[in-house]
């Protein structure tokens, strides 16, 4: 054998698992959602009765659970119980986003976008149940 050939060998075989890898996590987890910045619908907050509300969410490689806390129409705390990312920490600043604006519709965290994205949609989970009457 050439030098060479251990290194192609090697690079096939390190294809061969990654996708292999990609491929069982979809085919085990094909509950989790595909969502883009697009996903995201308005809340009517004057829907909503005054109290705290559980959400989450699951995406490829990113999972999250919130508490949104709403009183007088306004979303005033969200808390992050839960948070699992790959690179996606950075993400969390999102959520102070939501309460400023007061609605989904805000920028992703360049870098942690689908961290982002969970993190919108766990909140509009926590909320959408109740504005559309429990």
């Amino acid at each position: 054998m050439t030098p060479k050939k251990p290194l192609l060998i090697f690079l096939v075989l390190s294809t061969a698992v990654v996708f292999f890898t990609v491929l069982v996590g979809m085919v085990l987890a094909p509950d989790t959602i595909r969502i883009g910045p697009a996903d995201f619908g308005d809340i009517d907050l004057s829907r909503i009765p005054d109290g705290t509300y559980y959400g989450s969410a699951d995406a490829f490689m990113a999972r999250a659970n919130v508490a949104v806390r709403v009183e007088d129409q306004q979303i005033v705390r969200i808390d992050l119980l839960r948070h699992v990312h790959s690179n996606g920490e950075e993400a969390e600043a999102i959520l102070p986003r939501v309460i400023a604006q007061q609605c989904l519709k805000v920028d992703v965290v360049a870098g942690a976008t689908t961290s982002s994205l969970v993190l919108l949609k766990a909140v509009e989970d926590a909320l959408r149940d109740e504005e559309a009457g429990g």
